[in-house]
């Protein structure tokens, strides 16, 4: 006995489906972003100790591409294409830290940006975020 195919199955209606299916997909998103949500903050404290833990290791890890202050002017910068992202201009575009630590764990594509979920803990990329955050401009 021969099973039906999904053409039969919806009707004769497959590839229209499809189509509109992989239309929808591609698409991109209409509207603003939506609003920030509790995900979109760091769930280790920003005291004294992650502030400095942060600190540590983006000087051990980062400052070599994003420099002491981070404004992309590290040390290996120049040698880079694109070059290192300066943090005061991310913290101003308002990149969420969730956003943020996918970039540090992940890495950031077409960039010399590595990932360092293998490298770092959770907590220790939080803490790295949390300093990354202190790079931003003061409010005017």
């Amino acid at each position: 006995m021969r099973r039906p195919g999904i053409s039969n199955l919806l009707g004769g209606r497959g590839p229209a489906i499809l189509l509109a299916l992989v239309l929808g997909l591609a698409a991109p998103p209409l509207g603003p972003a939506p609003p920030a949500t509790a995900q979109d903050s760091s769930p280790v404290r920003a005291d004294a100790a992650s502030l400095a833990r942060g600190q540590e290791i983006y000087g051990q890890m980062c400052a070599v591409c994003h420099g002491i202050q981070g404004r992309g002017d590290g040390p290996l910068a120049r040698t880079m294409v694109p070059r290192p992202a300066d943090f005061r201009v991310h913290m101003a575009e308002g990149h969420t830290p969730q956003q943020l630590f996918e970039w540090t764990s992940l890495g950031v594509p077409e960039t010399a940006m590595p990932g360092y979920a293998a490298d770092l803990s959770d907590d220790d990329r939080w803490n790295v975020i949390n300093y990354l955050q202190t790079f931003a401009p003061a409010a005017q």
